[in-house]
């Protein structure tokens, strides 16, 4: 062997020897795709064309048979139990009720989150029965704990990710797209709608407001802007704002309530703090998202480029056309029912499955971290 292929043989194991960490963070993220697929962004964007019609005609589909639901928790019997909606259901076989003395012969028991309690569930699971676990609540503030882990078969929630999918709202279209316009003269501000006088993003509120106007609009309003009745509120005040904080109580994934939906049909940028995807239900210039800037000041900075009116105006025009209409979570789980009615099964770990799931955000010091929740939490405590 020359000394020249001794010295190649010699270079090859040196960066062979230089590959090996690259090969172990390869072998690292390969392994976090298989165990953890819930982990990675799949990100679809908003599309006009692809919306349904907001006046679609729907046609019932053919059943055999009919299912019996029971709605368990106490508190929850003021939840509209009434007949499915012809125009807005294809299932039409399924009957709801709150009366307990109905439980032997349901087909499925649901149990509202906000209402679970742990010494009030029936004492046995039929064996063709679905337990099925409603939640409208983010994990953080969910009264689910690892106390209710292997109990229920299905869970139903705003989450993609549940056997039942029941987002607060879904996006549709006009059959014909509106013209261009131009919308009026507006202050250059941002009005926040608030129940409360203590909401979880009160902190980054008040340092939003040190770069940028922010007027609140509550009981506890330093303006002293108040108002009884928020719709009759809104529909007078947004009209003379640019933009509109649509804050969430929880930064989670998929979490995105009616508060995004009351504001829509007005000409305003909402501004919003969710760890939802934004742009597979709304173009993406025509809104903002606050946890998507390190800062309150970073925000602040990119607000201000909507001083441009030309900039305002497009923002507000790629809506157009565009509406959103509420979701009935007994339409959803009739579907589910007539589809798969035997699947079998429970969720385990329920409790951990959705706190990492649902990926939730706090803001923290300065920063948006990644929500922990307490060891009492997990381990059954509230």
């Amino acid at each position: 062997m020359t000394q020249n292929e001794s010295r190649g043989g010699f270079l090859t194991k040196q960066n062979l020897l230089g590959l090996l960490p690259f090969a172990f963070v390869i072998a690292f993220l390969i392994t976090c795709v298989i165990t953890y697929p819930e982990l990675i962004p799949h990100s679809k964007s908003f599309h006009f064309d692809e919306l349904p019609f907001c006046d679609n005609e729907i046609f019932p589909k053919r059943t055999q048979g009919n299912f019996s639901v029971l709605l368990w928790t106490r508190k929850s019997v003021n939840i509209d139990l009434s007949a499915l909606d012809p125009k807005s259901c294809e299932y039409q076989n399924c009957f709801f009720s709150s009366d307990r003395e109905q439980l032997n012969a349901s087909d499925a028991v649901v149990f509202n989150d906000s209402d679970l309690e742990a010494d009030d569930l029936p004492a046995s699971r039929l064996d063709n029965q679905r337990w099925v676990f409603y939640s409208r609540e983010a994990p953080p503030t969910s009264k689910l704990t690892s106390a209710y882990n292997g109990i229920f078969n299905w869970t139903m929630s705003y989450s993609k990710k549940d056997d039942v999918h029941v987002p607060f709202f879904e996006m549709c279209r006009e059959v014909y797209r509106p013209p261009r316009r131009n919308v009026s003269e507006k202050r250059f501000a941002a009005v926040w709608f608030v129940d409360e006088c203590s909401p979880s993003s009160l902190p980054y509120v008040h340092l939003l407001q040190t770069e940028f106007p922010v007027h609140i609009v509550g009981p506890c309003s330093p303006q002293g802007f108040h108002c009884t009745r928020r719709r009759s509120c809104m529909e007078k005040i947004l009209p003379l704002y640019k933009f509109v904080l649509v804050f969430e109580d929880s930064i989670c994934s998929d979490f995105v309530t009616e508060r995004l939906l009351e504001v829509l049909r007005y000409d305003v940028i909402p501004i919003v703090s969710s760890g939802a995807d934004y742009s597979a239900i709304l173009p993406k210039e025509s809104f903002v998202v606050a946890s998507e800037h390190g800062s309150p000041k970073e925000l602040a900075r990119m607000l201000f480029r909507f001083r441009n009116d030309a900039l305002f105006q497009k923002a507000i025009n790629a809506r157009r056309g565009v509406h959103a209409t509420r979701v009935d979570w007994k339409c959803r789980l009739c579907e589910k029912l007539n589809s798969h009615s035997k699947q079998t099964g429970s969720h385990a770990k329920l409790a951990e499955d959705r706190l990492k799931r649902g990926r939730c955000k706090v803001w923290r010091r300065n920063f948006f971290r990644t929500y922990k929740a307490s060891t009492d939490m997990r381990s059954g405590g509230h």
